[in-house]
């Protein structure tokens, strides 16, 4: 997390799904910017933490520097200058008052939630804003 809020993945880092609903060890599912600069999201060679079947990626040929889940609620794909090259979620409504997360679940999709603050008859209730994979199950089928 930076000093402005924003949480970031930098270049060459990984972040791993959990296990299962209640078991947060590593997972079958990797979310990576490469070192090469293309965000992709991969199947394990589990147990082990290497990547196997890449089932989503960006089309930015190799010019990804850093992803970034900023306080207004975007999650991007960033180049070096800060040019956003892939927005993968946003939300345009007021973000004052709504809490944000955004988690790779361990079934492997990449979802982004919001729950309302306050008392309203909402608050506390997390719903899915957006995700990643409308069908996981084609995705991973390899060719």
């Amino acid at each position: 997390m930076l000093d402005t809020g924003n949480f970031t993945l930098n270049n060459g880092s990984r972040l791993f799904a959990r296990y299962a609903a209640t078991n947060y060890s590593r997972g079958r599912f990797l979310f990576t910017l490469q070192s090469s600069g293309d965000l992709m999201l991969y199947t394990t060679n589990f147990p082990q933490d290497y990547p196997y079947f890449s089932y989503w990626k960006t089309d930015t040929n190799g010019s990804g520097f850093q992803v970034i889940f900023n306080h207004s609620g975007s999650i991007y794909l960033a180049a070096r200058n800060g040019t956003i090259l892939n927005v993968i979620s946003s939300y345009t409504l007021s973000k004052q008052d709504l809490y944000q997360r955004a988690t790779l679940d361990y079934d492997g999709v990449l979802r982004h939630f919001v729950c309302p603050k306050g008392t309203g008859s909402n608050a506390g209730v997390w719903s899915t804003l957006s995700f990643i994979l409308s069908n996981i199950c084609m995705s991973i089928l390899q060719p």
